[in-house]
Formats: C-alpha cells, sequence, structure tokens
C-alpha cells in the first residue's frame, strides 16, 4: 500500500467519532497498530521480492513473502469491521483494492514490468 493511502486509512481511524469507536469495540489501539503493520509489511515484501529476483536466499525469501502476504491477510480481516462505518469505508476499501493489486503482482514472476508494479504499489 502506497504511504497516502496507509496514512489516510490510519488517520480515518483515529478520527472516527467517538460512538462509532465504542460501537465497534474497546480495542481500537490493536486496530491501529494492526493498521500500521499493514505499510510496514508492504514495504517489506518488496524487498523481499526484490531479493528473490536477485536470487539472494531466493527460497528463503519466497518463504517469508508466502508468510507475510498471509498476515497481510489477517491484518485486513481484522479490520474488516471498519466496513461498516463511514469514516472508513472508503480507505479500507482503497487500501483492500491496491493489496490485491500488489498481492498478484508478488505471485508474478519476476520481470522488470512486475518489479516496477511492485515499487510503485509499495
Amino acid at each position: 500500500m502506497r504511504a497516502a493511502d496507509s496514512s489516510t486509512t490510519l488517520l480515518a481511524l483515529i478520527l472516527a467519532p467517538a460512538s462509532d469507536v465504542a460501537a465497534v469495540d474497546s480495542s481500537i489501539a490493536q486496530d491501529i497498530a494492526s493498521a500500521g503493520r499493514l505499510r510496514t509489511q508492504s514495504q517489506r515484501l518488496a524487498k523481499l521480492y526484490q531479493q528473490a529476483a536477485m536470487d539472494i536466499t531466493t527460497q528463503a525469501a519466497r518463504h517469508q513473502i508466502a508468510t507475510t502476504i498471509s498476515a497481510v491477510d489477517g491484518e485486513l480481516a481484522r479490520l474488516a469491521k471498519y466496513d461498516r462505518l463511514a469514516n472508513t469505508q472508503r480507505p479500507l476499501a482503497r487500501s483492500k483494492a491496491l493489496w490485491q493489486e500488489l498481492r498478484g503482482a508478488l505471485n508474478e514472476s519476476y520481470s522488470q514490468t512486475s518489479s516496477e508494479r511492485v515499487n510503485q504499489l509499495v
């Protein structure tokens, strides 16, 4: 995910009306941390993708990519409850769409085009 999209999601979570947040549950701090991890994980995935492409500990990088993809899927599942809140619906939907695009690019065989796409999406 791009920095602007992750920041928008995080900001929307922070600025959500107290009544909306209370209705969701009291674990907002954990959810904000979860949103922050999405940004970190996308950067990590881009690095691992480039590492595998350069044939630097390729097997380990590919394994870590698979593990990290599962972690990002889990973080997005954790944040799914924010799909119902007006302040977070749009940024979360955008984050999910970008993630699906990045996920697809990470699963492609390495090429200059796929490498550029992975970097654009992060």
